[in-house]
C-alpha cells in the first residue's frame, strides 16, 4: 500500500482506475504485483496478501474458493484424505423464536444451513442487535488467515478484528472426525463441540501461541428460499438459532471496510 502512496505512477493508475480510463498496461502492472507475484507457484496465499472486496458476499465466495483451490492441489497429489485440512461445522443448532421458545432443528434444516448459508448469512445478536458475523461451516488448512470477530483476551491483543495464523485443532479425547464432500473431493469433518481448542498465532507475532474455545451465541439467520418453492436471486427467510462456534472467519479475502488501517505488500 505504500507504493501507491510513494510512487506517482501507481498513482497515475489509480487516477485512471476511478475515472474508468484504465489501458492494459495499467492491467499489467497490477497483475505483475499481484497475480503474477508472489502467489504465482503457491496454492496458498501469503499472509500479507488479502483479496479486497466491496461486499461480504464476494468475501465468503473467494474464502470459499481459496479452500477448494487448496483441497484440489491437494488431491493431485495424494488419493488421502488431507491431514492439514479440516471443515468445523457449527453444532448444539437450536431454533428460537420471538416469544423464545427453542426447538431442535432437523438434520435436513441444519444441513441446508450448512451448505447454503456462510458467514454473511449468520450474525451474531449482541444485546439484541446485529453483531459479528458466524460462519456455520468454517474450512481451515494449516496457517489459514483468520480474522477474530469478538474480544477474545484484549490485553493480550487477541480482539475483534485481529488477523491470526491457524496453528493447530486439538480435538476432545476418543474424537474420530467424518467427512464431508466439498466441490465433490472428501475432507475431515469435525463438530464444533467436539474441538478442544484452536491453536493460533497472531501474524505479527507467530512465536507466540494462544488457544480459542468455541462459543455458543444466538444468531439472525438468511436463509435463501429454495428453487423449488418458489426462491430466486435476494429473497430468504429470516430466523433467530442459537448454535456453538468459533469467534472467527477466514480472512483470504477482507471487505475495503476492514482493509483500512492495515498494511499490505504488492
Amino acid at each position: 500500500m505504500h507504493r501507491f502512496i510513494e510512487d506517482p505512477e501507481w498513482g497515475r493508475i489509480l487516477k485512471r482506475i476511478r475515472n474508468d480510463e484504465y489501458t492494459q498496461h495499467d492491467i499489467d502492472e497490477i497483475n505483475k504485483c499481484v497475480i503474477n507475484g508472489p502467489m504465482k507457484d503457491s496454492r496458498t496465499m501469503p499472509v500479507d496478501v488479502s483479496y479486497c472486496v466491496y461486499g461480504n458476499a464476494d468475501r465468503t465466495a473467494i474464502n470459499a474458493g481459496v479452500f477448494s483451490n487448496v483441497l484440489k492441489a491437494h488431491a493431485k497429489t495424494t488419493n488421502e484424505q488431507p491431514q492439514n485440512m479440516v471443515a468445523i461445522n457449527a453444532s448444539s443448532m437450536i431454533r428460537v423464536s420471538k416469544s423464545k421458545t427453542k426447538t431442535e432443528m432437523g438434520v435436513q434444516d441444519v444441513r441446508y444451513v450448512y451448505e447454503n448459508c456462510s458467514d454473511h448469512r449468520v450474525r451474531a445478536e449482541i444485546r439484541g442487535r446485529k453483531g459479528h458475523f458466524v460462519d456455520p461451516l468454517l474450512k481451515l488448512y494449516h496457517h489459514i488467515p483468520l480474522m477474530l470477530v469478538s474480544n477474545v483476551d484484549v490485553p493480550n491483543g487477541h480482539a475483534n478484528g485481529t488477523r491470526v495464523l491457524l496453528e493447530g485443532v486439538v480435538l476432545k479425547e476418543r474424537v474420530v472426525p467424518g467427512t464431508v464432500s466439498i466441490d465433490g473431493l472428501q475432507c475431515p469433518l469435525v463438530d464444533a463441540s467436539s474441538v478442544e481448542h484452536l491453536v493460533c498465532s497472531l501474524v505479527d507475532s507467530r512465536e507466540k501461541l494462544f488457544h480459542i474455545q468455541p462459543k455458543t451465541f444466538l444468531c439472525t439467520v438468511k436463509a435463501p428460499v429454495p428453487k423449488q418453492f418458489g426462491g430466486c436471486t435476494g429473497v430468504s427467510v429470516q430466523f433467530s438459532a442459537s448454535l456453538t462456534q468459533f469467534p472467527l472467519i477466514v480472512n483470504n479475502a477482507t471487505t475495503g471496510h476492514k482493509l483500512q488501517g492495515q498494511t499490505k505488500k504488492i
